[in-house]
C-alpha cells in the first residue's frame, strides 16, 4: 500500500530490495501519493477505485457467509 512504499526506505536491507524486486505500489485514486524519489523512480505505481468499505466490514461479511 502507499502507507507502506512511503517508508520503504526506512526498512532494513531498503536498497537491496529496491534493486533486485519488482516493487508495486497501490495507491487509491485522488490520494495525491507522494513517495520519496528512490521509491518513486524504483516502483510500479496502479491506481485502484477508492472503495468506502471498511476491513472490520468485509471480515464480517466473510463470517455471514
Amino acid at each position: 500500500g502507499a502507507d507502506s512504499a512511503h517508508d520503504l526506505e526506512s526498512w532494513k536491507d531498503a536498497d537491496v530490495l529496491l534493486e533486485e524486486s519488482t516493487v508495486v505500489v497501490l495507491d487509491r485514486a485522488g490520494s495525491g501519493l507522494r513517495l520519496p524519489s528512490r521509491v518513486r523512480e524504483c516502483a510500479t505505481v496502479l491506481s485502484t477505485p477508492r472503495i468506502e468499505i471498511s476491513s472490520s466490514d468485509i471480515r464480517r461479511r466473510v463470517r455471514e457467509g
